[in-house]
């Protein structure tokens, strides 16, 4: 077979491949193509004949999705129709199946570090072009740890241990920006790597976004992607290390005025780097450490250690931040005085008179100041044991109440970094509900065996406020199915307005949030599926308590409010966070692209599925039409005050629309209605909103609207950013994307898809085109085009109504 046809070279660029083969004089070729072994699938690509050479070639696009991950084959057709594989020049009888050829730049490429195409021999001595995800199991992750380093200028040479029994063939360097993906590669010397020895010029690595490195390695054809880490014998790889001073950890500081290059392993001890701001130089090599914090009335009164002396006038610092991240003019100063002196190591004490600050809410970064040469250096604060874990759970001893009912506290976030919280107080806020937490504590353990009898699984939506989106109806099925293993259990607040109904329907399945019964069950749960993050299963923003600590650990099914595409979420369910999910639920193989891209989840952990609510979609539109108007959200405005508001574009743009004379002729003359819903989180504001039609009506969240049951009756549906338009799609009527701060959004928010070329439905940015898409649309009488209708159906895997179906049976897999 393979002394037939025989491909003499290739090369892999941009995941096209470009091959050329050989023949037998005996051997005719009529047709070139190739072929999936595994299943048999065939792919159409260029292929030829090159006279002048002798050779033919055969060209293709791996990128395309037509070509499935997995080992595709080139093969040849000759003039009788009999069909045979190809060798590869010089390579034959190979052990072991799949054995990659080269690790070169011509013949192994990276599609940002999402999928890896390369060269590979099976045991059959058989060539082919395989494509595999990054995190495929054919690839081995054993680390490559560093004993010692050398440095000189921005040569770096590190001494290793390596644990792999095999010689490296070849072997790279990959620099891979974490934002972007794309990867730096550069050849290493794999003679040296044998021997134990590294050396690498990190100049040509320079990039103004953090890095992450790995040695990539082909060991006698198995490809080995590994992360540097430096040895230590007394970090077990599960916790973060020790962080006091920590410069021995850091191998490059070089700094260009305001910047700062640094080489260094991170928290885990894993090789990375960053080209940062001046002033965090030393944010990660040294750290202040609270050693002791109490509230007395208005008075915060702290105590820091800081182990280095080469810094003075060390000073502490609220700063306020939105949740973008923006800086604000909420910075505030303090001078401490020294009170403890120990070698290198010292203590300062700061008192906070809380009474004196205008304090904004959201979160203050609180952060240590030191002068060195004339620069001022920041550091992150850490706590100083046990003691102060206490301290930081039980916010109400230690936290501050402001004249305008604002509570203050400090608090740690995921990333161990400390915090100073300042929110609005809420209902749960009162002794009640702290009185109903210790009480649920106690009693559950005496309750548990008897909980434990059955599969406890928790329901809920956004701050259990609600029972309209894919958890409701996820519950209402595992409900109705009656399975005497599971005890389903909805999770909603006893003052929202479907509460009795709920109630009357499904019994003492329906729990009042935050009462003893609800803290009880979440302690006994196996299982929590939601639209939101296991947190907003207990109340907001309450510091590390021990119940929120519990929560991190339970097994959790994401259902998600929508499609995943307009609005870039990573950051708050990616799977490094502490919103992770054991099961993310998407729509289509797109969507599973995104979050196996962006999200950084396994193929395991993404269930395509379709969203739960869609079982119940049925285009019911009223008689006259109705338009349903949902905009979202923006981040840069959330927890503002009025006054910002008002001066805001987000509620200009909407002031404009809801007082059109233009919208208000075309609806009366037209006899349609608007729905308009504001989003929930800027519901304080919907006063500020004035309508002159007596066609258009304003619906809140407040008043018990039902989203599901509007997107049904609407006839056509208008948004800037929401994922309910994809629930409008699947009913296929039309859409319209009124985007008036698309380049704003995008700086602040983002999207996965280039929503300038390839949103679904018609899309507007300024006021006079929006109104004519809407008039458009009226005058099509509400009807999608042949064209629209076949762009909706790749959006959709499945239109089966069997979506809770196979949620369900992941749920009952995750229960066993």
């Amino acid at each position: 077979m393979g002394a037939l046809f025989t491909c003499i070279d290739y090369k892999i660029t941009d995941m096209v491949f470009y091959g050329t083969f050989k023949t037998d004089v005996s051997l005719s070729v009529s047709e070139l193509f190739l072929r999936n072994k595994k299943n048999n699938t065939e792919a159409c690509i260029e292929y030829g004949y090159i006279e002048d050479e002798g050779v033919y070639y055969i060209k293709a696009d791996m990128s395309d999705a037509k070509f499935e991950f997995g080992a595709w084959y080139p093969v040849y057709k000759d003039a009788d129709g009999n069909t045979g594989f190809c060798s590869f020049c010089g390579i034959h009888n190979v052990d072991e199946y799949l054995r990659m050829i080269e690790l070169t730049p011509e013949r192994f490429c990276i599609d940002n570090m999402r999928c890896y195409c390369l060269g590979v021999v099976d045991g059959e001595s058989a060539f082919a072009i395989r494509k595999i995800k990054a995190r495929s199991n054919f690839i081995y992750n054993t680390p490559v740890y560093v004993k010692g380093y050398s440095v000189s200028g921005y040569d770096v040479k590190f001494d290793l241990d390596n644990n792999c029994n095999m010689l490296c063939n070849e072997a790279e360097l990959w620099v891979v920006c974490r934002a972007t993906k794309h990867a730096e590669r550069v050849v290493l010397d794999a003679e040296n790597i044998n021997a134990g020895h590294m050396k690498v010029d990190f100049s040509k690595f320079v990039m103004d976004k953090a890095c992450d490195i790995y040695v990539a390695c082909n060991r006698e054809g198995r490809l080995y992607v590994s992360k540097l880490i430096l040895k230590n014998d007394n970090y077990d790889g599960s916790y973060v290390v020790p962080r006091s001073d920590d410069s021995e950890r850091f191998i490059l500081n070089i700094t260009d005025e305001d910047k700062v290059y640094q080489l260094f392993f991170d928290d885990y001890l894993e090789l990375s780097q960053r080209f940062i701001d001046r002033v965090h130089m030393y944010r990660g090599i040294y750290r202040g450490c609270i050693d002791y914090f109490s509230m007395n009335g208005s008075i915060l009164k702290l105590r820091i250690s800081f182990e280095v002396d080469m810094f003075n006038d060390v000073k502490l610092v609220f700063r306020h931040r939105r949740e973008t991240g923006e800086k604000t003019t909420g910075e505030f100063i303090y001078q401490g005085k020294c009170i403890k002196e120990n070698g290198h190591k010292k203590q300062y004490e700061y008192v906070i008179e809380c009474d004196k600050i205008d304090w904004i809410p959201h979160r203050y970064d609180l952060l240590l100041i030191g002068e060195q040469d004339n620069y001022s250096y920041e550091f992150r604060l850490i706590k100083n044991g046990n003691k102060i874990n206490r301290k930081l759970a039980d916010i109400f001893r230690y936290g501050y109440t402001t004249e305008d009912n604002r509570f203050v506290f400090i608090t740690e976030t995921v990333n161990e970094n400390i915090i100073v919280e300042c929110r609005n107080k809420t209902v749960y806020d009162e002794t009640k509900y702290r009185s109903n937490e210790r009480w649920a504590r106690i009693i559950y353990p005496f309750v548990m065996p008897f909980l434990k009898l059955k599969k406890t699984v928790l329901f809920y939506e956004k701050f259990c406020t609600a029972a309209q989106d894919n958890s409701y109806y996820m519950f209402d099925y595992v409900y109705k199915k009656n399975n005497k293993k599971i005890r389903p259990l909805y999770i909603l607040e006893k003052r929202q307005p479907v509460f009795e109904k709920l109630q009357g329907m499904y019994g003492k399945n329906v729990v009042d949030f935050m009462s003893i019964k609800h803290l009880i069950y979440l302690q006994a749960a196996d299982l929590f599926v939601s639209t939101d993050s296991k947190r907003h299963c207990y109340k907001w923003r309450a510091g590390n308590t021990k119940l929120i600590k519990m929560l991190e650990d339970k097994p959790f099914i994401f259902l998600q409010h929508g499609v995943i595409g307009f609005k870039k979420v990573d950051n708050i369910y990616g799977k490094k966070f502490v919103n992770r999910a054991n099961k993310f639920v998407v729509s289509s193989e797109g969507e599973k692209e995104i979050v196996s891209k962006h999200f950084g989840y396994d193929d395991e952990e993404i269930i395509t599925t379709g969203l739960a609510r869609w079982d119940v979609l049925e285009s019911e539109p009223d008689d006259p039409p109705m338009i349903f108007y949902m905009p979202t959200w923006r981040n840069w405005i959330y927890e503002t005050n009025e006054e910002e508001f008002l001066e805001s574009d987000y509620f200009k743009a909407f002031s404009e629309i809801l007082g059109s004379d233009r919208l208000n002729e075309l609806l009366v003359k037209n006899n349609i209605n608007m729905i308009f819903c504001f989003h929930p989180k800027f519901r304080q504001f919907l006063h500020c909103m004035k309508v002159d039609s007596p066609n258009i009506k304003m619906a809140s969240y407040d008043d018990g609207i039902n989203v599901n049951e509007l997107l049904m009756r609407c006839s056509m549906f208008i948004t800037d950013y929401s994922s309910a338009s994809w629930d409008v799609a699947y009913m296929d009527k039309p859409v319209i994307f009124y985007q008036f701060d698309y380049e704003k959004y995008m700086e602040k928010q983002g999207s996965y898809i280039d929503m300038e070329n390839n949103v679904f439905g018609r899309r507007a940015v300024d006021y006079n085109d929006f109104i004519q898409e809407i008039s458009d649309v009226i005058e099509n009488g509400f009807e999608l085009s042949e064209e629209e209708k076949n762009a909706n159906i790749s959006n959709f895997k499945y239109r089966d109504k069997n979506n809770r179906k196979r949620i369900y049976e992941h749920m009952l897999e995750m229960l066993k």
